[in-house]
């Protein structure tokens, strides 16, 4: 109706047909784009503003995760059928969205388990190949490759920019590791993470786990050292912006620690942990008034979260507010 009325606007014939053939002229890239995406033509943005290109990175591509049909259609027929699986035995495919992969697996069942992982804890978990459509990645990722990663064995693009990877396990030392650190066997977790990053480079969660790890037996530095590295990695990598600072703090640098933690707020105001460790920094330097506020903010976040109750009681007592303090314990007391 729109094209109709504003060529009706016109009363000179040759500028009715001018009209038409503008309009028609700036179908054409979204036509191409049609034809060349097909059949993932709804990942599309505007050639006039960049096109896919220029909004990657900056915009979510395959958010109805529809490149996970091809990503599956290509795995079956260019690994799973090829391979002499034994009777009995099944090979694990994870996706981070298991309910879709299942459905294209679904006459495979007797060959195939489909499990769930999140992109950035992918490490934790079991499994030979993985499908994983680009949704939650994030930005710095995308804009310098980092993503996909480097076991990635096909990708699906839309005007060449990736948008779902297929990825093969080529050891299981990340999780070998993850299973030693959930056992408390740290020293051997160590050595697994070690050989993760040597193999990957731009691992970002196997630092991650490695800081954990370092951090839990008390290594603060190799801790910050590690932290540091999947920083460079994730700028914005909440959890190990908060081992960072937890490693900070253990060694007793309160100023580093507090502006990560600071730094962590920014990225996600609702982080109940960094609000919690600030106000635990504060309540070290004598600094309780300070310390409170970050309490209180803690609380706003999180209402549930114990920790800050308990440094809220502690620094109650400390004050001298004695019923302040007994009302918190209480509080304590009847939360479930």
């Amino acid at each position: 109706l729109g094209i109709n009325n504003l060529i009706n606007v016109f009363q000179m014939k040759y500028l009715r047909w001018l009209t038409i053939a503008i309009i028609a002229g700036l179908m054409v890239l979204p036509l191409k784009h049609i034809i060349t995406s097909h059949p993932y033509e709804y990942i599309y943005y505007n050639d006039l503003s960049g096109g896919v290109k220029k909004a990657y990175g900056k915009y979510e591509m395959d958010y109805f995760y529809h490149t996970l049909r091809g990503g599956s259609e290509w795995l079956i027929k260019n690994k799973i059928d090829k391979m002499n699986i034994p009777e009995g035995k099944k090979i694990i495919v994870a996706s981070n969205l298991s309910i879709n992969t299942l459905y294209y697996f679904r006459h495979l069942k007797d060959k195939v388990k489909i499990i769930y992982i999140r992109y950035y804890e992918r490490g934790n978990k079991d499994w030979d190949f993985a499908i994983l459509a680009n949704s939650y990645i994030n930005p710095y990722q995308l804009k310098r490759h980092i993503w996909p990663p480097s076991n990635t064995i096909k990708t699906i693009t839309v005007d060449k920019m990736p948008v779902c990877a297929i990825l093969e396990r080529k050891d299981r030392n990340d999780f070998m590791g993850y299973q030693l650190m959930n056992q408390g066997k740290l020293p051997e977790a160590i050595e697994h993470f070690k050989i993760a990053v040597k193999n990957d480079p731009k691992y970002e969660q196997q630092y991650l786990n490695l800081a954990k790890a370092y951090l839990d037996i008390g290594e603060n530095d190799s801790a910050v050292r590690a932290a540091s590295q999947c920083l460079k990695l994730y700028p914005d990598y909440e959890r190990a912006l908060n081992t960072l600072g937890m490693a900070y703090l253990n060694k007793g640098d309160l100023e580093e620690a507090f502006q990560v933690f600071k730094r962590n707020m920014k990225v996600n105001p609702k982080n109940v942990t960094a609000y919690y460790y600030s106000g635990v920094i504060y309540a070290q330097t004598k600094d309780f008034n300070t310390a409170l506020k970050y309490l209180d903010e803690a609380i706003k976040v999180n209402a549930r979260y114990k920790p800050s109750y308990l440094l809220l009681a502690r620094i109650y007592e400390l004050q001298g507010r004695t019923e302040d303090a007994k009302r918190v314990i209480n509080y304590i007391n009847s939360m479930h």
